[in-house]
């Protein structure tokens, strides 16, 4: 995925901001292929089945929600619809956004909220 600070993510986010990225790699296909824009928004609810952008390890990833366990602690579990595996375990703050919409097609889609572009945030905030 083209990256951003998580930080300024999770700030634009907060700011009811949506922001467009494309999808990297296959680990969920056929949902989201490799290119696809991908419109991220704030989380309104976490609920399994649905598919969420999450930090690990300093890396962005896209995967569906596929088990909450509340004991002892809050644990969320993911995993690519490609995958065989589950995800390791991701705390509640991993969390940064939902994915609100799904292009695979390349055509142009308008969301409610203000929509930041990443390349285009990225040219004005840091002159690219």
């Amino acid at each position: 995925m083209d990256q951003l600070p998580i930080s300024i993510l999770r700030s634009l986010l907060a700011q009811n901001c949506q922001i467009k990225m494309n999808a990297q790699g296959f680990s969920m296909l056929p949902t989201i292929q490799p290119g696809a824009t991908l419109l991220i928004s704030s989380i309104s609810e976490v609920v399994t089945g649905k598919v969420y952008l999450y930090e690990s390890m300093n890396q962005l990833i896209v995967h569906r929600l596929v088990e909450i366990k509340e004991s002892p602690l809050l644990t969320l579990y993911f995993k690519g619809d490609a995958n065989k595996m589950q995800d390791p375990p991701v705390k509640p703050g991993q969390l940064i956004g939902a994915i609100a919409l799904v292009n695979n097609t390349g055509n142009h889609f308008f969301g409610k909220a203000p929509l930041v572009s990443m390349h285009k945030f990225w040219r004005k905030q840091w002159n690219f």
